[in-house]
C-alpha cells in the first residue's frame, strides 16, 4: 500500500508534466483531510484508499479501492477534466456540442500521462454518449 505522500507526489508530478509552470495552484494537489470546498481529499482506512468529496460539512461522495492506480486515476481525471473544459471554453466552436472538444482534450491529456487511463476515460465517455448523444446546432 502506497502512502498519501506518495500519491500527493505522483499527482503533483503529473500536473507538472501536463501544465509546467502554468499549473493552477488548485489543480493536481491532493488534500489528506476535508477542505469542505467540494474538492476531493483522500484517506487510507485499513487496506483501502478512500476518495472523498465534502462541501460545507457534508459528504457528497466516497469511492473506495485497494488499487493505487484507481485513486490516482480518480484524482487526475478530475483535474484533467477542468483543464479540458477550460480549453473548450477558450476555443468554443459555435453550433457544436461543447463536449466534442472537451472529451477530445481529456483523452489527449490522459493519453500523455497513462494510455490505460485514456482508454478508461474513453469507455466512460462512450457510455455518456450512448445515453446523451452529441447535439450540435443547439
Amino acid at each position: 500500500m502506497k502512502s498519501i505522500e506518495y500519491i500527493q507526489k505522483e499527482v503533483a508530478l503529473i500536473g507538472e508534466a501536463l501544465c509546467g509552470e502554468s499549473k493552477p495552484a488548485y489543480l493536481f494537489s491532493v488534500a489528506s483531510s476535508p477542505t469542505h470546498s467540494g474538492a476531493p481529499h483522500i484517506e487510507i482506512a485499513g487496506d483501502e484508499y478512500h476518495f472523498v468529496v465534502t462541501e460545507r460539512g457534508s459528504e457528497f461522495e466516497r469511492r473506495k479501492t485497494k488499487d493505487v492506480d484507481d485513486i490516482l486515476y480518480w484524482l487526475v481525471e478530475g483535474d484533467v477534466g477542468d483543464l479540458a473544459r477550460s480549453c473548450e471554453l477558450k476555443n468554443r466552436v459555435e453550433a457544436q456540442d461543447s463536449r466534442r472538444l472537451w472529451f477530445q482534450k481529456e483523452l489527449e491529456l490522459l493519453n500523455a500521462v497513462n494510455r490505460g487511463w485514456a482508454k478508461r476515460k474513453e469507455a466512460e465517455q462512450k457510455q455518456v454518449l450512448n445515453e446523451h448523444p452529441f447535439r450540435d446546432s443547439i
